[in-house]
């Protein structure tokens, strides 16, 4: 049951980045978001994102790094507060980064971590699988390509998770940019 439930997950993922467009990083006032992509956060750039974009969720407080080509799926504000996040897409890559409130739950920031690693890898072949505290990362093969989970809880109980899938055939061009990209990931709460 949860392999079909992913793989209708993963098959409408496939299915919106048909519809991709791009975004500006305000709401037509002139003034920003408080979930916005941000062109001058571009100076300070991980190495080989020079050119790309800077993801800001100021609600859940986190922000990540895209390299250049990368565009949002859409600029429905009230959906991307609701889910947390969002979701962008290049050339048939898809990243997308969420947060969510953890704080209800009796396990330690670490334990969400832990049960989040191994829901990721129970039902695909397992490429990655490392915990380190309250942060890990799962990284998997199965019938639609590859997927990197990055999951990251606050000591406040906020789950930061940041998704990447991509087909079979970019796995040489963006293996190395998956990693790059968990690691701009920065929080604040």
């Amino acid at each position: 049951m949860k392999k079909i439930f992913l793989m209708t997950i993963v098959a409408l993922c496939w299915l919106m980045m048909g519809s991709c467009s791009k975004g500006s990083s305000n709401n037509g006032s002139g003034s920003k978001d408080s979930c916005s992509e941000s062109a001058e956060a571009a100076e300070a750039a991980a190495p080989g994102f020079e050119n790309g974009v800077t993801y800001e969720n100021e609600f859940w407080g986190f922000s990540v790094q895209l390299p250049a080509g990368f565009a949002p799926q859409n600029n429905d504000k009230q959906m991307e507060k609701e889910r947390g996040g969002k979701l962008y897409l290049s050339a048939g890559k898809m990243v997308d980064m969420q947060a969510f409130d953890a704080t209800t739950s009796v396990l330690s920031p670490e334990e969400i971590v832990a049960n989040d690693i191994e829901f990721a890898t129970s039902s695909s072949e397992v490429l990655e699988k490392k915990v380190e505290g309250a942060k890990g990362v799962a990284k998997i093969k199965d019938d639609f390509g590859y997927r990197a989970y990055f999951y990251q809880v606050s000591p406040a109980k906020i789950k930061y998770v940041i998704a990447c899938t991509y087909p079979l055939d970019k796995k040489q061009d963006f293996d190395n940019e998956v990693d790059k990209i968990a690691n701009t990931l920065k929080f604040t709460k």
